[in-house]
């Protein structure tokens, strides 16, 4: 290509990318119409899958359609605040936005160089990029905040369809609904810029009533479900509880959930028999672990292994390392009212206190599952070795106070 040929193209490009910010300015009214559409789209099929335990989000459709009407720009801007929605139930896609946002601008760009270049096939290409870039994004970010998750000693518990790979999945997905939506608005030709004119006015207020009722009642539900359990554990004074979203911490295994924790004032004492003490609620979505008569341990183990990896990670140590140490006592029994598996045992670990010692967290697991929610709870408790007889008749006392819904 020729230097002159090689100008002509760029400044098309710059030209059409030029385009996109004089239509968003100039035609504000419908820009604002198209950004929320498509962040109501995103939110409302995020939350509705969710609640019915989909294993996909397929909440970048909107991205598409927005990039379409006015370019990467516009797209960035969706994706921006779709995020921000998003972290007000799960704080984690603060740091997750890098996927949308790279979505985003690699379809938007793909549908300026499919008009530039008067060719297709620069969008199917954005399209088969992308699902790539959000596995590698997902991955990044995960490794940048907490640390690198497929190691030697967490390989046994990860899941071939974790976090990171549903991610790729569910882009190429929300480009296929994205693109189906924009066909049913009248979009034949993508290499074109024309208005989606197919709905009128009514029809357009009936679809906006229509997602923000499903946006609205699916996140309130969503919600209400994480915590269900909240209104039923104690409150003993001098705990710290916490209630957390756990999709990005339980990332290598693909699994969604919540966790419900306690721990003493004194955890990060080294004197005090609270040092180290966690207590806590895992709510799974989903049945896991317990199949029949049958258990699979390193299915329960696993939660609490990338949690306590997690945990130690974001209080400085970048090379956090949990096993299991020992098993000492595996029963089935009953757990007000459901069948449970009760396990005893310890993990070797790190305090998460500088100088981040090796510790043997003793403890115990409760795990049953709750058809109702369609829910995996598993209680856990732990102390260090040399506090555990002290700490032991405590954690049990709490383990028995828990209500259920």
């Amino acid at each position: 290509m020729s230097i002159v040929k090689i100008c002509i193209y760029y400044n098309k490009l710059f030209g059409d990318l030029m385009l996109d910010v004089h239509e968003i300015v100039s035609r504000k009214r419908e820009f604002s119409i198209a950004l929320v559409f498509s962040v109501l789209l995103n939110i409302a099929l995020h939350y509705a899958l969710d609640v019915i335990h989909f294993p996909l989000f397929v909440d970048k459709a909107g991205l598409l359609i927005i990039g379409y009407s006015f370019g990467p720009v516009a797209a960035l801007i969706s994706a921006i605040i779709t995020s921000l929605f998003l972290s007000i139930t799960d704080v984690w896609y603060i740091f997750r936005s890098i996927n949308f946002i790279l979505v985003a601008l690699l379809w938007g760009f793909g549908l300026v160089l499919s008009r530039v270049k008067n060719n297709d096939r620069y969008l199917i290409v954005a399209w088969i990029i992308s699902p790539f870039a959000s596995i590698i994004s997902e991955l990044a970010v995960f490794t940048a905040v907490m640390y690198y998750p497929f190691k030697s000693d967490t390989l046994p518990y990860v899941k071939p369809l974790n976090l990171f790979v549903l991610q790729g999945i569910d882009t190429a997905v929300s480009f296929i609904v994205g693109l189906f939506i924009l066909f049913m608005l009248g979009v034949k030709d993508f290499r074109k810029r024309t208005s989606l004119k197919a709905l009128t006015k009514k029809q357009k207020a009936l679809l906006f009533v229509f997602l923000v009722l499903l946006g609205g009642g699916t996140a309130f539900l969503s919600y209400a479900y994480e915590k269900a359990l909240v209104p039923y554990l104690p409150k003993p004074d001098g705990w710290v509880f916490v209630n957390v979203r756990m999709d990005f911490v339980w990332a290598p295994m693909g699994v969604r959930g919540s966790n419900n924790y306690y721990y003493p004032e004194t955890r990060f004492n080294s004197s005090d028999p609270g040092y180290q003490v966690w207590f806590g609620l895992y709510w799974v979505q989903g049945k896991f672990g317990l199949y029949g008569d049958t258990y699979d341990q390193n299915e329960i183990f696993a939660f609490s292994i990338f949690d306590q990896n997690t945990w130690l990670s974001l209080y400085g140590l970048k090379t956090p390392k949990t096993t299991v140490h020992n098993i000492t006592g595996v029963a089935w029994g009953e757990f007000k009212g459901y069948k449970a598996l009760f396990m005893n045992g310890s993990y070797n670990s790190q305090s998460d206190v500088p100088p981040y010692e090796d510790v043997v967290l003793i403890g115990f697991f409760i795990v049953f599952y709750m058809e109702k929610y369609d829910r995996t709870v598993i209680i856990y408790a732990c102390a260090v070795d040399r506090y555990y007889s002290i700490m032991e008749p405590i954690l049990w006392d709490f383990a028995m106070s828990v209500e259920l819904p």
